[in-house]
């Protein structure tokens, strides 16, 4: 556990200073008004009094026990000061000193050492280059920053010390408070996992916000992300999403989080909300801290101004409201008392409106439409008070209803700063927020799938054949192709297919021929397969209009070129015939594997030349479920399409189809990726025609 880190009886500086700036003297000056509470241990080469504290020249040299070191010194000491602290049975180290990768004992640089031995002892390490730690709630500033956001319900657990000030910074304004904050820094031993473990039974976090540029270990993170994310709220901010965020992340800790969208879905899959600017990041901490969610979708909007009630309307139904109809007796109340022509959503108060109007419409909305979300628009005006408005939204007990927009510069900010006070939701950035509340719909329904799908032990109930293929090919070899497409039952369309060598005698190539177009004239496409090749197309080994013995025969012969010319293995070469198929549209379903994570990912959409062009790809970590495949298929482009062509049974037996795609790691013991791409959809078939898998020595 981490009670003695977060609770600590005794915390020892090393570096402490009296020289202002130093970090070892801003560390040491948070912990000074603590003094009374927890012993405080200075420690300094020269042994001089600390900011009028008894100081030591060595960790050593302190009688009493202590429970955690702050490490402050230059790169070369470090090494020889956690030593000490281990002789010592420090339980907890935290190393705020950065650039121990370069320095280097017996070609080791000091970095990897001291994660050897952690591996080895029972003090255990949070760093090096990190910022440290704190709780809010006992007033305790590990950290060198000069001060930290009042007690409240959210802990931050960051590998950016950047990050830390400027959401400290957010939480202020917004009146919101801090349980936990951690800074991973480079995580040579504490890692992520570690302290959301640790905040999972900590009743005073309701939120959790996640910055990482690197997963320590993604079998732990998931399984404890798993168990935290029913109960409380996980927001990640995740980077590395373009090349130059990535090369900057590796200039920074030394690592990155590749493939932004497998990690997104890594995230999401596994019940976190998941944002990707910082703006965002400090309203969604704002947004699960504040407010009771998720909001009821039906919505009154109600204001005193023309112009900024269009817009913001505009945006309320954006991010899925449904403006409701005022009902007869809440209309017949307001007309009585309020001087307006017309009653209707968004409700115009005019711009002549006083607190009190205010006040006498939201409280007749309060009586009568008692589970609806408002949205109060106000602008600055002579006759209205929005300090005095703010007390009347706390007096009529809306603040789990309501959120207000005072739109408002510079001169009128103590209205908004009231309204915080008062703990009301309150932003004058109406289209930050309204994004965030859209994606809330969308996270509460993954949220439920998440539950559901965490009790989802097997991937099938069916037992599947477990299949190792060769893999020092690009491709998997044709025959285990056929056994893999047996196995998950999958629709893989073949009119016939035929080993390449097979067709080498003029005799062969005719019966063959003759066998396709036998029984009636038809359009077929002809292909090669062979496991040396991934991309078909450039060597031009698709042919998509054949429709007579004479044109198969010759295409038997360019085949045969193609083979020789590109120098394959001729005994690994396969001739597929595919009956033409007509369809509406092109589905997308790929498998990739992210080493990192130890997962494979699925993504789903719109497929053929479509794939990069429209850009429609839904992400999903697996193993999954067939709800949660429907669920990401729904928000698929392509869905309108399928929808408006295909009926309810028809949609459910192609989430069939993917799903036992989903399936094929579980078959295939060492697959690297697979691309199934088109799968050709008509009305009465779902036809898979292309199918790429390759396997890996991993």
């Amino acid at each position: 556990m981490l009670d003695k880190l977060f609770l600590p009886r005794s915390v020892a500086v090393v570096g402490a200073s009296n020289k202002p700036q130093k970090v070892g003297n801003i560390v040491f000056s948070n912990l000074l008004p603590l003094q009374d509470k927890i012993k405080i241990f200075p420690i300094n080469l020269k042994g001089q009094r600390i900011l009028g504290v008894k100081a030591y020249k060595s960790l050593l040299d302190i009688k009493e026990t202590v429970d955690v070191v702050i490490i402050a010194v230059p790169p070369l000491h470090v090494l020889p000061v956690l030593k000490q602290a281990i002789k010592k049975n420090v339980k907890f180290v935290i190393i705020l000193t950065s650039d121990l990768d370069k320095v280097v004992f017996d070609r080791i640089s000091a970095e990897e050492q001291i994660k050897n031995l952690s591996k080895k002892v029972k003090t255990r390490i949070i760093g090096p280059n990190c910022l440290g730690i704190a709780n809010a709630h006992n007033n305790l500033n590990l950290t060198f920053l000069d001060n930290i956001p009042k007690a409240g319900n959210i802990s931050l657990i960051m590998q950016s010390g950047a990050y830390a000030t400027y959401l400290f910074d957010y939480m202020q304004e917004f009146n919101i408070g801090l349980r936990y904050y951690v800074s991973l820094g480079n995580k040579v031993d504490l890692a992520e996992h570690d302290f959301l473990e640790y905040m999972l039974y900590d009743k005073q976090t309701k939120v959790i916000g996640l910055y990482l540029e690197s997963i320590s270990d993604a079998k732990k993170l998931k399984k404890v992300l798993q168990k935290i994310t029913p109960q409380k709220y996980v927001v990640a901010l995740l980077s590395g999403k373009s090349k130059e965020a990535k090369k900057a992340a590796l200039g920074h800790t030394n690592s990155v989080l590749p493939e932004y969208q497998k990690y997104k879905a890594f995230f999401e899959d596994n019940g976190v909300f998941v944002v990707s600017t910082p703006i965002e990041f400090a309203y969604a901490l704002y947004l699960f801290s504040s407010l009771k969610l998720p909001l009821n979708k039906d919505a009154l909007v109600i204001t005193n101004a023309g112009g900024p009630s269009v817009t913001i309307t505009d945006l309320i139904k954006e991010a899925l409201f449904n403006l409701t109809e005022i009902n007869k007796r809440t209309h017949r109340e307001i007309v009585e008392n309020t001087p307006l022509t017309t009653v209707r959503n968004p409700l115009d108060l005019r711009g002549d409106a006083t607190k009190d109007r205010y006040f006498n419409v939201l409280k007749t909305l309060k009586n009568y439409h008692k589970k609806e979300t408002f949205f109060l628009i106000a602008t600055p005006q002579p006759m209205l008070d929005l300090e005095k408005l703010a007390e009347n939204i706390d007096w009529l007990k809306l603040k789990d209803r309501i959120i207000y927009f005072p739109l408002v510069g510079a001169e009128h900010m103590p209205a908004i700063k009231r309204a915080r006070t008062l703990e009301i939701f309150t932003t004058n950035q109406p289209s930050t927020v309204l994004k965030l509340i859209s994606k809330t719909w969308h996270y509460f329904i993954i949220r439920k799938i998440v539950k559901k799908q965490a009790q989802h032990k097997k991937a099938s109930r069916k037992k599947l054949t477990k299949i190792t293929p060769i893999s020092s090919y690009k491709r998997i070899l044709y025959k285990d192709l056929e056994k893999i497409v047996k196995s998950l039952s999958l629709r893989y369309v073949t009119e016939n297919t035929v080993k390449l060598s097979d067709l080498t005698t003029l005799t062969a190539k005719e019966e063959f021929a003759r066998s396709i177009f036998s029984k009636s004239r038809k359009r077929v496409v002809v292909k090669l397969y062979h496991p040396e090749v991934v991309h078909l197309n450039k060597i031009n080994a698709v042919f998509t209009d054949i429709s007579s013995e004479e044109a198969l025969k010759e295409t038997i012969e360019k085949l045969t070129k193609i083979v020789n010319t590109h120098t394959l293995n001729p005994d690994l070469a396969y001739l597929i015939v595919q009956p033409y198929i007509k369809h509406f549209a092109e589905l997308f379903v790929g498998i990739t594997y992210e080493e990192s994570l130890s997962e494979y990912t699925l993504a789903l959409g719109w497929g053929g030349i479509a794939v990069e062009e429209l850009n429609d790809l839904e992400y999903i970590n697996l193993p999954t479920t067939k709800e949660h495949i429907a669920y990401h298929l729904g928000k698929t482009k392509i869905f309108k399409l399928l929808t408006k062509n295909l009926n309810t049974r028809q949609i459910k037996r192609l989430i069939e189809e993917i799903y036992k795609i989903s399936l094929l790691p579980t078959v295939v013991t060492n697959l690297d990726w697979a691309d199934f791409n088109p799968i050709l959809i008509n009305k009465d078939e779902i036809a898979l025609v292309d199918i790429k898998i390759a396997v890996t020595n991993r």
